[in-house]
């Protein structure tokens, strides 16, 4: 059974994971990047803008992807911000309690057919 993604949540707001949330957002998802310190949220949307308006002072990326990118990416602080998401990925601290504590809280927020 195929699965038409649309919405994809990505959980922690550091390098990997603002650089997936990136990605995904150049690529047309709609991206909802979470991470419990909200600081962090808001560093990864100042690094994706500046690793974006690079793009385009380069001639790699123009100001409409720049400002799709930007709008496709919602922020959050709370797993509730993943209800609609068809696609959830975990990038993390490299913690194993912490990320066994993310999946035990995660998947009551989920659709069953995330």
């Amino acid at each position: 059974m195929a699965v038409d993604i649309k919405t994809i949540g990505i959980i922690g707001a550091g390098q990997m994971g603002s650089g997936i949330a990136q990605v995904c957002g150049q690529s047309g998802y709609a991206v909802k990047l979470c991470d419990i310190d909200a600081a962090a949220v808001s560093r990864a949307m100042l690094g994706i803008r500046s690793r974006m308006e690079r793009q385009v002072k380069r001639g790699r990326a123009s100001q409409d992807e720049l400002d799709r990118t930007l709008a496709n990416i919602a922020t959050g602080t709370g797993y509730e911000i993943f209800a609609d998401c068809d696609l959830v990925i975990e990038a993390a601290t490299e913690n194993e309690p912490v990320k066994r504590a993310i999946f035990e809280n995660l998947s009551a927020h989920l659709r069953a057919d995330a």
